[in-house]
């Protein structure tokens, strides 16, 4: 019986895709119940004024009785998005959460406009007409604020900045679309190459299906009678045969490609069309 089993093909397929999926799950178990210390953040901004050009036409707008060039509505949805609770005695020293604006430009207000839990006590604290200080006393998982500030300059003009204690780096919530630019350097658009990366996804995906299914045909595994039942068509022999040895390893590496590749397609959705903002923060954040 275990004779058998060594020698069929089958066996030693499922074999391998258990032995894949097992490994992805304890990948999976070992990063979710790791220990982590993170605060994300997202920006979106909304330019009113741009060289004293309004899309209001009839819309003029001064500061202290002085006319301002560009004004311009941010908003940071601010929240923990690790697994632990953070307190103020985990930031670093004059490393708390910190929005600077570029020199030569000023903040003319900045308030929370949305919190999950008041008991967070987070609060806004102007320092200058540069420097923005976010205070809190704690901050569950998923827990956070909203802050909008209405400044001159540019959303580019804006910087965000803290330090955790033993925790990661402060982590923007678009970050991976930056990796798209391989696909699409000319491209300005993040939807656009979003939409070129998981394009590529369905492509890889169907092409290597394909060339899977050439193996197992050469492998005898499925006869072309099989295939032509489904596909309504006979498979022609590639011109391009895989050897026999290096069957198995190259579905292999054909399956984890095509993980990899959803992985980084699920990703790219999360941070094109903002999931993972806490609910309470979401709405408030993308209406401006």
């Amino acid at each position: 019986m275990i004779k058998e089993l060594m020698n069929n093909p089958w066996a030693w397929g499922v074999l391998s895709v258990i032995t894949i999926l097992s490994f992805l799950y304890a990948v999976y178990c070992q990063q979710k119940n790791k220990e982590k210390k993170e605060i994300s953040y997202a920006q979106k901004s909304t330019v009113l004024v741009q060289n004293k050009k309004s899309k209001y036409q009839k819309l003029s707008l001064c500061y202290d009785g002085d006319s301002v060039d560009n004004i311009c509505v941010s908003r940071f949805a601010i929240w923990n998005s690790g697994n632990k609770v953070l307190q103020t005695t985990d930031m670093a020293k004059s490393k708390e959460i910190k929005i600077t604006l570029a020199k030569e430009k000023k903040i003319l207000e900045a308030s929370i406009i949305a919190a999950t839990d008041e008991t967070n006590k987070f609060s806004v604290n102007v320092q200058d007409e540069n420097t923005i200080i976010i205070p809190f006393d704690y901050i569950e998982s998923k827990d956070g604020v909203v802050v909008q500030i209405i400044h001159t300059g540019l959303n580019n003009d804006l910087a965000i900045s803290c330090k955790i204690k033993g925790g990661k780096s402060l982590y923007k919530y678009d970050n991976s679309l930056k990796l798209l630019s391989i696909f699409t350097p000319n491209s300005k658009s993040k939807l656009s190459s979003a939409l070129t990366f998981i394009a590529m996804t369905i492509v890889y995906t169907f092409t290597s299906l394909l060339s899977i299914l050439q193996i197992l045909v050469e492998k005898k595994i499925v006869t072309e009678s099989h295939l032509a039942s489904f596909f309504n068509q006979r498979l022609e022999n590639s011109t391009n045969s895989l050897s026999h040895d290096s069957g198995w390893f190259t579905i292999i590496l054909l399956i984890l490609t095509i993980i990899f590749m959803i992985i980084a397609d699920y990703e790219i959705i999360k941070n094109q069309f903002y999931v993972g903002i806490p609910s309470k923060l979401k709405d408030e954040f993308l209406d401006n």
